[in-house]
């Protein structure tokens, strides 16, 4: 009787090792896609936070200033960014009234620039409540251009006196 493995033994045992191999490669690359998913919607909730921030202190008075809807009839408008850096600048124009939102979203007039990998959707409506005041409501939803509906991060609050 001679030692060692036959040919079948061999076959099987390598059989076996490869389904184990593919079944941690699997989980493996599972694995990281679901790391880089959670990092791109944590960058999404740490722009769309900072893009609330940006609102909140520039506060009522200032929004009173700028908003170019009706109240009960909102406006929004699509943002495209690279960084928080390049929002801002768009923000300050903004403000300071050398840009406004003004009616609804048409993809058309917001054509992406080379270098963007953010969007954000801006919705601002005036509220009308009795006894006046008439809080806003901003809501924000920003998402990785590259990456679409799965990477989105949704803020939204009321501003008021």
């Amino acid at each position: 009787m001679k030692k060692g493995f036959t040919l079948v033994e061999l076959i099987v045992s390598l059989a076996i090792f490869s389904i184990c191999m593919v079944a941690i490669s699997m989980v493996f690359s599972v694995s990281f896609n679901t790391r880089q998913m959670n990092d791109i919607k944590q960058s999404t909730a740490g722009y769309s936070q900072a893009i609330v921030e940006n609102f909140r202190s520039a506060g009522h008075d200032k929004l009173d200033t700028v908003y170019k809807g009706s109240i009960d009839s909102g406006v929004s408008s699509f943002v495209y960014f690279s960084d928080m850096g390049n929002f801002n600048s768009w923000f300050q124009k903004y403000i300071s009234g050398n840009t406004s939102i003004t009616g609804k979203v048409n993809l058309a007039n917001y054509p992406l620039s080379s270098g963007d990998k953010f969007g954000a959707l801006i919705k601002i409506d005036k509220i009308s409540v009795e006894g006046g005041g008439n809080p806003y409501h901003i809501y924000i939803r920003v998402w990785r251009i590259d990456k679409g509906a799965k990477s989105q991060s949704v803020r939204d609050i009321y501003e008021s006196r």
